[in-house]
């Protein structure tokens, strides 16, 4: 599932292009549910989690909330639509998709970001002083933890197995 993202287009219906997903109870659900033809709604809404998830999207940047936002209103077409309506299948499709490295360096991700938030909504005055210096003092040893599950996943990523179930030789792997 690696290479979902290689297969998308605007008009492309994931079920068709990855039919295994529907061997998942979560995702069938959200399959049998759609009425619409060819059940075109589930697959932009499966699509929209792709997005949301891969470690690839476009959208990865952005924070969870934008992104969310974003997808709704310019990929699903309802800005009002609510990801926590698919958290199940979001659930699923992240176990599915990502490593337990990538989902542990997705965690740590989402809490620099959460944390870069409230150093910047906090205000530095003589009340928050102390605890914002502290915040920053352990900034470093945060970013090192950070940049060694990063270089776990990166690791991870030079051992797969390519197709044909071979191990990629040292020159198909760009490291000699």
């Amino acid at each position: 599932m690696d290479n979902i993202l290689d297969n998308f287009s605007r008009d492309a219906n994931i079920w068709k292009l990855e039919p295994q997903l529907l061997a998942v109870k979560e995702f069938a659900n959200l399959y049998d549910q759609d009425k619409s033809k060819d059940k075109t709604r589930s697959s932009k809404i499966m699509w929209g989690l792709v997005f949301l998830i891969h470690p690839d999207s476009v959208f990865r940047d952005l924070d969870e909330r934008d992104r969310e936002e974003l997808v709704a209103k310019d990929y699903i077409g309802d800005k009002s639509f609510d990801f926590n309506t698919v958290k199940e299948e979001s659930v699923k499709l992240r176990e599915l998709m990502l490593t337990r490295a990538k989902r542990s360096l997705d965690a740590w991700e989402t809490k620099l970001r959460e944390r870069d938030k409230f150093i910047e909504n906090t205000p530095y005055n003589i009340e928050t002083a102390d605890h914002l210096d502290k915040i920053l003092k352990n900034t470093a040893d945060l970013w090192k933890q950070y940049k060694s599950i990063r270089e776990d996943v990166l690791k991870e990523g030079s051992m797969t197995i390519d197709k044909g179930s071979k191990t990629p030789s040292l020159s198909d792997d760009g490291r000699i």
